[in-house]
């Protein structure tokens, strides 16, 4: 065997600097946020309509009339939305009504589907969950308190968390509660993985709680509140907080393994990018570090406040990309995909030039 054929491949991901703009969309204000599933997004616009756009290359899917009273959910082929006096499910495909059913109740957040399950949440203290297929109620239970943030679904649990600090684990298929626990402040953000939930806290804390029965593994003291839903890898979680901080703690035991400190407020959990972490803040400008270390690799300067999560998935696997969602006072909705630059161009010559114009962002620094 050469050492050529012995070496192996670099599966190591691409950075998302330096980019490119793939294609750019104007729309009217947003009603509520968008909602993405797989190579798709969903807008919700002011004059009534309902829209789905491919994230391939921005164009135009089909259009109905809905007006959903928060963010959608989306998942099995299907996009979830409350609106006035009614729950219902639209095809991915082209809009069409799938089922409908009466709901006057109203939520204390957006709905959140995952592995064929429904799930909200309401300003009472009640969990619903939903076959996601057809609609059909299956269980309902009263937690106590509303939740405060996007319940999380993992493996056979769903979990919660509320506004009287608890983090509350039910079992999915019938709600029965698995187990309960009170954190020092009320849960600021949830992520949840078939093994660990992680959490962070008003009281200033980021926990690591076991899934099987929610003791505390672990905990970090910031010098602020966690905010926006963390990241994790193979390896570590990564999340931000209001002393204007991303850190990389070890998954396993806590361990900080990198800090940097921010030069923007941010407003939103960070985004993976390939090698790349994304955070938004206040002013319209992205900031992007590397995974591995935490070196700044770059800005975005996007055309408008950013208004929604932003999102890594769609065209393709091998380069990372990126979707930004900002908003004009005047201009309305701003879309912008991006996505990695390869370079230098290693085609003949003679090759045709790409025959789409791409138009760049208004800067980028590296």
């Amino acid at each position: 065997m050469t050492a050529q054929s012995a070496r192996r491949p670099d599966t190591t991901p691409f950075s998302l600097f330096p980019f490119r703009a793939v294609w750019t969309l104007v729309l009217d204000h947003l009603r509520v946020a968008p909602v993405y599933s797989g190579s798709h997004v969903y807008f919700s616009i002011d004059d009534g309509r309902f829209l789905a756009y491919d994230l391939n290359d921005g164009t135009s899917e089909w259009a109905v009339q809905a007006k959903p009273d928060m963010a959608p959910a989306a998942g099995q082929g299907l996009i979830f939305l409350v609106e006035v006096g009614h729950l219902s499910a639209r095809s991915q495909t082209d809009g069409s009504l799938v089922w409908q059913v009466p709901w006057s109740e109203s939520l204390s957040i957006p709905p959140v589907w995952d592995n064929e399950w429904l799930v909200l949440a309401t300003r009472a203290g009640t969990v619903v969950a939903f076959r996601a297929s057809d609609g059909a109620e299956i269980w309902r239970r009263d937690v106590g308190s509303p939740a405060h943030v996007s319940p999380a679904l993992a493996a056979d649990r769903v979990y919660v968390a509320t506004d009287d600090t608890r983090i509350v684990a039910l079992q999915v298929t019938t709600g029965d509660i698995l187990w309960t626990r009170r954190l020092g402040g009320v849960p600021s953000s949830l992520l949840a993985l078939d093994e660990q939930v992680f959490a962070g806290s008003s009281d200033k804390y980021f926990y690591c709680l076991t899934a099987d029965d929610g003791r505390v593994d672990w905990r970090w003291r910031v010098g602020a509140e966690p905010i926006g839903q963390p990241v994790v890898d193979a390896r570590n979680v990564y999340f931000v907080a209001l002393d204007n901080v991303l850190r990389a703690l070890s998954r396993g035991h806590g361990v900080q393994q990198w800090v940097r400190l921010l030069p923007i407020r941010p407003i939103r959990g960070p985004l993976v990018a390939g090698s790349t972490l994304v955070v938004a803040g206040i002013a319209p400008q992205l900031r992007a570090y590397n995974v591995k270390d935490g070196t700044p690799v770059g800005d975005l300067f996007p055309p408008g406040q950013i208004t929604a999560d932003l999102y890594s998935g769609g065209a393709t696997r091998v380069l990372p990309q990126l979707l930004i969602v900002t908003r004009d006072i005047v201009a309305g909705t701003n879309v912008v995909m991006v996505m990695r630059q390869i370079e230098p161009n290693v085609l003949p010559l003679t090759a045709l030039p790409n025959p789409v114009p791409l138009a760049p962002l208004p800067r980028q620094a590296e």
